[in-house]
C-alpha cells in the first residue's frame, strides 16, 4: 500500500512536471500573445513571449485589458474594448449571433524614433476553470495585419476590374469607329494642353488665360466621355 501511494505521488509529479515545461514551451514559442484573465478585468502571470513583441512592452504586471489597450487605441475603440470587457465580467452567456467587436481592432504602435506603425490585432476570449478564481478567460491575440492588407488589396482589385469591365463594355457599345474619332479628339486636347504649358506666362492674368485654356480642353474631354458614359 505504501509503495503504491509513493509511485502515484511520483507520476503526479512526474505529470506536473511535463505540464509546466509543456505550458513553457508554448508561452516561449507560440506566435501569438497568450495570457489569463481574471474576474477583475487583471492580467494574470505568466504570459506569452510574444505578447512583449506584439504591444512592445515587457512590464504587464498589475495591468487590466483596458489599460493595455488604452495607448494604441482610438477613445471610441476604447468605449467598445470597454464595453465588451463590462460584458465578460458581468457573466453574460455569449450570444452566438453576436459577433466578437474585437475580431479586428486598428492599433497604433509607438517606434523608439517617436514614429507609429499601423496593425491590425485579433482578441479571442475563451473562459477557462482556474483554481480560486470564480472567473478567468484565455485572451488569444493574433495579428492580422497581411490578412486584413490582402483582403483590401483584393477588394481593391474587384473595383478596378468593375471599373475596367464598365469601359470596355461603353466601348463596345461605341463601335471602333467612333471609339476611334474620340481617341483623336482626345489626343489633339492633350497636345494643345501640352503647348498651351509651354507658353511664357509672367503676370497672374497670363497664368489665369492659360489655366481657361486648359481647363477648355479638359472639359472638351469630360464632355466627350461622358457622352458615350466612359
Amino acid at each position: 500500500m505504501f509503495i503504491t501511494v509513493k509511485r502515484h505521488k511520483r507520476e503526479k509529479q512526474e505529470l506536473l512536471g511535463v505540464s509546466s515545461r509543456l505550458t513553457d514551451a508554448i508561452l516561449k514559442y507560440t506566435g501569438q500573445g497568450l495570457f489569463l484573465l481574471d474576474g477583475k478585468d487583471k492580467i494574470l502571470p505568466p504570459v506569452s513571449q510574444s505578447l512583449g513583441g506584439l504591444f512592445r512592452r515587457q512590464d504587464f504586471t498589475n495591468l487590466t485589458f483596458e489599460k493595455l489597450l488604452a495607448p494604441i487605441v482610438t477613445a471610441k475603440t476604447l468605449t467598445v474594448v470597454r464595453n465588451h470587457i463590462v460584458s465578460l465580467l458581468g457573466g453574460a452567456p455569449p450570444d452566438p449571433a453576436q459577433a466578437n467587436p474585437l475580431v479586428d481592432i486598428d492599433v497604433r504602435l509607438t517606434n523608439a524614433d517617436g514614429s507609429f506603425d499601423t496593425a491590425h490585432y485579433s482578441f479571442e476570449f475563451d473562459p477557462i476553470f482556474i483554481p480560486n478564481e470564480p472567473r478567468a478567460w484565455l485572451v488569444r491575440v493574433t495579428d492580422i495585419t497581411a490578412r486584413v492588407q490582402t483582403t483590401r488589396e483584393v477588394e481593391d482589385l474587384r473595383g478596378q476590374f468593375h471599373t475596367q469591365g464598365e469601359i470596355l463594355r461603353g466601348v463596345l457599345q461605341m463601335g471602333g469607329a467612333r471609339f476611334g474619332s474620340f481617341m483623336q479628339k482626345t489626343d489633339g486636347s492633350m497636345k494643345t494642353i501640352a503647348t498651351v504649358l509651354k507658353k511664357p506666362a509672367r503676370e497672374e492674368d497670363a497664368f489665369r488665360h492659360k489655366l481657361d485654356e486648359i481647363l477648355d480642353e479638359v472639359d472638351r474631354i469630360r464632355r466627350e466621355a461622358a457622352a458615350f458614359k466612359l
